[in-house]
């Protein structure tokens, strides 16, 4: 059962990635940003660090 769960976690984070990263493209066709508005990567970066710290976490209470 343990070992179903840990599959779900990391196929859930691959898949998530994966959408994260091709939305990417879907949008780098668009107008550009408007100036003084720096967002980039570093935040998809951020989230998926903070996804993985919240597993982290849940796996050591368990």
């Amino acid at each position: 059962m343990k070992h179903d769960y840990k599959n779900y976690v990391r196929n859930t984070i691959v898949v998530s990635a994966l959408l994260l990263t091709s939305s990417l493209e879907a949008f780098a066709q668009g107008p550009p940003s408007p100036p003084g508005v720096p967002l980039d990567a570093g935040i998809i970066v951020l989230i998926i660090g903070c996804v993985l710290y919240g597993l982290k976490k849940i796996y050591q209470k368990k």
